[in-house]
């Protein structure tokens, strides 16, 4: 039983005729005309959020999405605008144990401490702080499946080894170039929703970045 009312309450975060925010539904169909996120991160990202943005207090400018699906010499982390649909885009790494073969693309999505892997699903980027990477967001997991996000340490940092050249492999965060740390933290530290979207093969080739 408790497994079907888990099920059921799936269904209900994700079904596309679920969002009653008229302002958001127009938000979200513009999105999906610009065509570089696959329509079904789009709908899962904004039902999320719409669903629990009283919960957990997100923030209401911006919400970002990391497409897994791509390989990480593309800019595939995505800073979505919740005012306008205008989107940034932005190269982002993955951990080295959901890609084992170094190969630039994500095999699994792990939460397991001590796995370097990169944690799946709902995330909320909290407090900053300056640490080893320097500026960085501490990261909650908003799912029993990332739930160890502060335990393992998560954060979204910048990181030498993210350039427009190459992107290397963290631990399990999501580290970005060093110059842009700053700004996505002022976009989306304190409250903003970031979605690490994720299937094993994509069924229709979306557009990278957007221009």
């Amino acid at each position: 039983m408790l497994r079907l009312l888990l099920a059921l309450s799936s269904l209900i975060i994700y079904s596309a005729d679920t969002l009653k925010d008229p302002s958001m539904e127009k938000l979200l169909k513009n999105y999906k005309k610009q065509n570089f996120i696959a329509p079904e991160a789009l709908d899962q990202a904004f039902h999320f959020y719409v669903n629990r943005r009283e919960k957990e207090k997100f923030r209401k400018d911006y919400m970002a999405i990391v497409d897994f699906t791509k390989p990480s010499n593309t800019k595939r982390l995505y800073l979505l605008s919740l005012k306008e649909p205008k989107m940034e885009s932005f190269k982002v790494s993955h951990g080295k144990g959901s890609d084992p073969d170094h190969n630039l693309v994500v095999d699994k999505m792990i939460a397991t401490p001590r796995s370097n892997g990169t944690p799946p699903g709902f995330h909320r980027l909290a407090e900053t702080y300056f640490g080893q990477h320097g500026l960085s967001i501490k990261m909650d997991g908003l799912e029993e499946s990332n739930s160890t996000d502060r335990k393992r340490l998560i954060v979204m940092h910048g990181a030498k080894y993210v350039s427009w050249a190459h992107t290397g492999r963290s631990q399990g965060c999501p580290a970005v170039e060093k110059k842009h740390i700053k700004y996505l933290a002022e976009k989306l530290k304190e409250g903003g929703l970031i979605y690490h979207y994720f299937k094993p093969a994509k069924t229709k080739e979306m557009k990278s970045e957007p221009k």
